[in-house]
């Protein structure tokens, strides 16, 4: 191809696309998921080529390359499969990325908002008496359930609070989900007052489990939800479920009062063959977590901040739905038990609206979308990001530590503005 003659254009494909940040941009590959950071010379290079410009034309408007160095970027750009030399510029669009995301895919349903025990990161500020009057009652909960399965949604988990404080009754919604095609039923619980009839019951609907186990040390679980003896309680619960063969998924949230213990934890979900993810999670600003007081501070900060250039595949659907919106809100919708509909169990700040004051539908295709559409390009200095699509964001993280919904998250070393990574340490 160094041979080509004056004149020629280079295509790239329908779905490959360029990001401009205020210093670099992002070349991103939606066929693979790949993400290629590229100075500010090759930004003019592609740009021409994107307004149909032929090498001659490009190499004149580029002070710092030649055309030869010109179509040597290019044919790399080829050899890995974005792109082609062609005679004639092709006539045929990118792929349409602008796309309002409309779909329910996931619903919390906070049946309690009191618990039995009072951990001290709780997101909603439960304890044993927080009792809220106004709360959605039985026939109303199955009517929800409908209003979620009618908007195809077909995953729910079942959280407080406890849920099973809600009793014997939690068994008729999820047999009432199933029965109309619910096909993903998790209950979030910490376990302590799971009876073998409630885990037979559970076993019989096919239901999931997750809970939370803060330490293998039954002392500092017992710190972290400030009720002795919840470890043991926990665990048994958990034994309960693995007889029946059901393994409850763990979660455990890093605090000040866990930190130290970290790798042992790690190690002894393992040994217990728990489901989990991949990293543990820090202690979000809601709730009670929103407290300097049990913030890590001896967990590196570089397992709490992006500092290099590893970001999340930007496949051709996850591209479009981060171009759109949030990373992480779309799609999900988190029913207090009071009604109020939010995209998230940690949002708590506000609401979206009640499904008391309006149809779930209604509140969908339009007021949660104040939650859903706040993609990087509304946040202050993300949006001159070239990562931005790439990027996942937590905005109850920026949020509770800056106090302003459209915040850039402090979790983020780089800056566009220098295309520089800083060390946090």
């Amino acid at each position: 191809m160094s041979n080509k003659e004056t004149g020629l254009y280079f295509d790239f494909n329908r779905d490959v696309f360029l990001v401009k940040g205020a210093k670099r941009g992002a070349l991103h590959n939606l066929t693979n998921g790949e993400i290629f950071s590229i100075d500010p010379t090759s930004i003019k290079v592609i740009e021409g080529c994107e307004a149909h410009k032929t090498m001659d034309e490009i190499a004149a408007g580029i002070e710092e390359v030649t055309k030869d160095q010109i179509v040597g970027y290019l044919e790399q750009i080829a050899e890995a499969g974005m792109g082609k030399f062609v005679d004639e510029p092709a006539s045929e669009p990118k792929i349409d990325i602008k796309k309002r995301y409309e779909q329910l895919d996931f619903a919390w349903l906070e049946l309690r908002e009191d618990c039995n025990l009072r951990c001290l990161h709780c997101y909603c500020m439960s304890t044993p008496d927080n009792y809220k009057p106004d709360r959605l009652s039985h026939d109303e909960w199955l009517g929800l359930i409908d209003d979620i399965r009618a908007l195809e949604c077909r995953s729910i988990q079942f959280i407080g609070g406890e849920p099973f404080l809600y009793g014997e009754k939690i068994f008729e919604l999820a047999e009432h989900a199933k029965s109309i095609g619910i096909k993903r039923m998790e209950i979030f619980s910490n376990l302590t007052t799971l009876t073998d009839k409630w885990a037979d019951r559970m076993k019989e609907l096919g239901m999931c489990a997750a809970t939370s186990i803060y330490s293998k040390r039954p002392e500092v679980h017992d710190e972290v939800t400030t009720v002795k003896g919840s470890f043991e309680r926990t665990m048994r619960g958990v034994s309960k479920l693995r007889e029946r063969g059901i393994k409850p998924r763990v979660a455990c949230t890093i605090m000040k009062q866990n930190q130290d213990y970290t790798e042992e934890t790690w190690e002894f979900l393992k040994e217990i063959d728990a489901p989990r993810h991949r990293t543990f999670d820090i202690v979000r600003p809601s709730g009670r977590g929103n407290d300097a007081e049990i913030l890590p501070d001896k967990y590196s900060k570089k397992r709490r901040y992006k500092t290099t250039a590893q970001f999340l595949v930007t496949d051709r659907n996850t591209f479009i739905k981060r171009y759109n919106g949030n990373s992480c809100w779309q799609g999900k919708i988190a029913i207090s038990s009071e009604g109020d509909v939010n995209p998230c169990i940690m949002q708590r700040d506000g609401t979206a609206e009640n499904v008391r004051n309006k149809p779930l539908k209604e509140i969908i295709k339009g007021d949660i979308h104040k939650y859903w559409d706040i993609s990087l390009d509304k946040i202050d200095i993300c949006k001159d990001c070239e990562y931005r699509y790439a990027c996942h964001d937590c905005r109850v993280v920026a949020a509770g530590e800056t106090g302003e919904l459209m915040a850039r998250s402090l979790h983020c070393s780089y800056d566009p503005y220098t295309g520089e990574w800083k060390d946090i340490d």
